[in-house]
């Protein structure tokens, strides 16, 4: 749930396949689809779940599956976002581009949306706001100056649309 999701309604999160965007499922790309990760998480991790319905568990043994944080889960995601682009020799661009906080993974993402036509209807409904105003103040960002490293990626899964350069 987002911090800013309201616990009385919990619309489905869809995250898009990126499988069927890749012609050759041989291609190491593949590996990249979020729907295929999630797949591949729920089944290594059945077995320390048990009766624990949270996606995310913490890795360390003995930890306590109902206890995990914000923060930590937070911190997972920068460390992954930071991981990408250093893989790709980007490792400048995260200190540029991100600086790199969860609020800026959110106004990145949801920006790179936008900028990638997804219609600001889609954006609220991903990101749980209500108002345009929380978006436009709060999270646009400029990624014109930013599209040869983002689209370096490959196609990302980002407010519940596939973004990839046409």
């Amino acid at each position: 749930m987002a911090k800013n999701q309201v616990s009385t309604a919990n619309p489905p999160v869809v995250i898009q396949a990126l499988r069927p965007r890749i012609a050759d499922q041989n291609d190491p790309d593949c590996k990249l689809c979020p729907v295929r990760a999630l797949a591949y998480y729920l089944e290594r991790t059945k077995a320390i779940r048990g009766n624990c319905f949270r996606l995310f568990l913490p890795y360390k043994e003995g930890a306590d599956v109902t206890k995990l944080s914000a923060d930590s889960i937070s911190r997972w995601i920068k460390m992954t976002i930071k991981e990408s682009y250093a893989i790709l020799g980007k490792d400048d661009f995260t200190h540029g581009l991100l600086g790199i906080s969860a609020h800026e993974v959110r106004a990145v993402g949801t920006s790179w949306a936008l900028f990638n036509a997804a219609s600001m209807d889609e954006l609220l409904a991903a990101a749980f706001w209500n108002h345009q105003s929380t978006f436009t103040t709060f999270y646009l960002r400029d990624m014109a100056s930013y599209s040869h490293e983002l689209y370096a990626l490959g196609p990302l899964s980002i407010a519940q649309t596939t973004v990839e350069r046409t």
